[in-house]
């Protein structure tokens, strides 16, 4: 591999790593938050909102995500008009959809949370937290926007940099508000909310506030308010990964009423410290995609062996990291049970210790599925990256059903089982279009 295509590569995964922890961080932090101040029943009414966050995510991997790559081959082929053009659509289509959240949270925020946690004992906090994200989508929403096309348009670095405030005003913010407010719970949705604004801002003032003409910038002036013949190709080229990530929303939703039905709020508990184990993972899986979202997209665009030689580093780079995380969890795996409060349910660490164990591998795989899905599409792979997007994140509640109903105390090995599955599905699917073509 060229040597400037490596170092390249690097500046750019590990500013996307950054850029997925600002999209996972608010969770995760208000997760240890409000396990240190509150308790585990506030994890696990946290955990519940995770499948309206990952909903967010999918969305903006539709259009964000998709309108990215188009921008990244228009680029990489000289063509800034165009990139323009399809930055312009996509952050009107975004945060017109999000102003739609605002109104949904400023109408019926207790019947939205009702939906997605059925358990009486956390569905107080559950709407304490969730009415904020709600309220804030557009924040959300823009926060996304403005990191990726930012990447995209050659200053990662800046990313970088926001990302860090970001975590720091979150912090401070959610702590203050937690520890010196009657908020509670709402204070850790406050505080993601304004990290995210004032990071958002920064991006904005940094970058496109300079006298720099050939930025991808919104010009309502030379473009459509809204162009819906653009919106299909943008959202055609990001549907593999945002059916996979709505699919993931899908899986958040069904197997935590799996859980809560099957184990209570105990087992909502354990799944909740799981699934905030799964976002270090998102970390290193969102740096190699969209890594190969943008500069393989570009190196694409350019042709020759650029493109190959991403493929390849990525797929190295996302194995060794997720199984180093993988071992890590394995070796200590109490830590992180305490970390996020279960210390002060000492009975729910050694439950909570094991499923951990099992989540660690089955993220691993699900970490290699992902970016494969990602290599698919960008080979012009079509039919078998949407294969993969619909059935990556699927797998797991079937699964994890059966295993409630025949026997609930060998329910954690829903993901793993999930995951292995899809593996035989798509080496079979695989053959199967092999002898078509």
């Amino acid at each position: 591999m060229q040597r400037e295509l490596l170092k390249t590569y690097f500046h750019y995964v590990f500013a996307f790593i950054l850029t997925a922890l600002s999209v996972e961080l608010g969770n995760i932090l208000d997760g240890v938050m409000v396990g240190q101040i509150i308790g585990p029943d506030a994890v696990a009414a946290v955990g519940t909102t995770l499948s309206l966050l990952q909903g967010y995510y999918s969305v903006y991997v539709l259009l964000g995500g998709g309108g990215g790559m188009l921008v990244g081959l228009a680029i990489g082929r000289g063509r800034r008009d165009e990139a323009s053009r399809v930055f312009s659509t996509v952050v009107v289509a975004v945060l017109g959809l999000s102003l739609l959240l605002s109104i949904a949270g400023l109408v019926a925020p207790d019947a939205i949370s009702a939906q997605f946690c059925t358990n009486p004992q956390l569905q107080p906090l559950a709407v304490s937290y969730m009415r904020w994200m709600l309220l804030a989508a557009p924040v959300y929403f823009g926060f996304f926007l403005v990191q990726t096309f930012v990447a995209v348009d050659g200053e990662p670095g800046l990313v970088t940099g926001a990302v860090v405030v970001d975590s720091v005003v979150n912090v401070g913010v959610s702590v203050l508000l937690m520890k010196f407010s009657s908020l509670g719970v709402a204070g850790a949705a406050i505080g993601t909310v304004v990290g995210h604004a004032v990071a958002c801002l920064l991006l904005i003032i940094l970058h496109w506030c300079k006298k720099n003409p050939s930025s991808p910038r919104l010009n309502i002036s030379t473009t459509q308010l809204f162009n819906f013949s653009l919106v299909r190709s943008v959202a055609s080229q990001g549907a593999p990964l945002a059916i996979s990530s709505f699919c993931t929303t899908l899986q958040y939703f069904f197997c935590n009423r799996i859980v809560m039905n099957a184990l209570g709020k105990d087992g909502m508990f354990i799944y909740a410290v799981s699934l905030n184990v799964l976002p270090v993972f998102q970390l290193f899986i969102g740096g190699a995609s969209q890594t190969m979202q943008t500069l393989g997209a570009v190196e694409k665009g350019k042709g020759g062996e650029g493109f190959s030689q991403i493929v390849r580093l990525s797929y190295r780079f996302l194995g060794c990291a997720t199984v180093c995380i993988c071992i890590a969890l394995w070796c200590c795996p109490e830590f992180v049970v305490r970390l996020f409060g279960g210390g002060d349910r000492p009975d729910l660490i050694p439950a909570a210790a094991s499923a951990l164990r099992l989540f660690a591998p089955s993220f691993v795989l699900l970490a290699l599925l992902y970016v494969h899905m990602v290599v698919q599409k960008l080979r012009g792979r079509n039919v078998e990256s949407m294969f993969i997007s619909l059935t990556l994140m699927l797998m797991p509640v079937p699964v994890m059903w059966a295993l409630a109903h025949i026997a609930p105390e060998w329910i954690w090995w829903g993901y793993l089982g999930g995951n292995a599955l899809e593996i035989i599905l798509i080496f079979i699917f695989g053959l199967f279009m092999k002898e078509r073509r």
